[in-house]
């Protein structure tokens, strides 16, 4: 499979997503802050514990 193959078939998946652009733009954002909680916590757990014993 080459590049230009791969591209096309990404395009046709971004297509497909953006049909419903409400529902696209909600799950966008529902990423945005399902990986900003993520480092959220392991700051807040970097910050509370600042040795880790193993």
């Amino acid at each position: 499979m080459n590049i230009r193959l791969f591209l096309h078939f990404v395009k046709l998946i971004i297509k497909s997503r953006m049909e419903y652009r409400g529902a696209f733009i909600i799950g966008v954002v529902g990423q945005i802050v399902g990986y900003a909680a993520n480092y959220l916590v392991i700051w807040l757990l970097l910050q509370r514990f600042e040795v880790i014993n193993g």
